[in-house]
């Protein structure tokens, strides 16, 4: 199985905490998340990146969309 460079879309629910291991387990690598703020402020998001070794909060789709699989 080829490894994927994955990115999470929005942190307002209970899936990328709970993917997050699964994703890494499988040999994948997360790469970044961008969440747009609907729920959670700025400073919790990247709290968030940085307690699951998520190395980049991106700004926008687009550019998550650059560094992903």
């Amino acid at each position: 199985m080829k490894s994927l460079k994955i990115g999470h879309v929005d942190i307002d629910t209970s899936h990328p905490p709970s993917w997050i291991p699964i994703e890494r387990e499988m040999g994948h690598t997360v790469v970044g998340i961008c969440d747009h703020g609907a729920v959670y402020d700025e400073g919790y998001v990247k709290k968030f990146a940085q307690e699951h070794e998520i190395p980049k909060v991106f700004e926008n789709l687009e550019d998550m969309a650059e560094a992903v699989d």
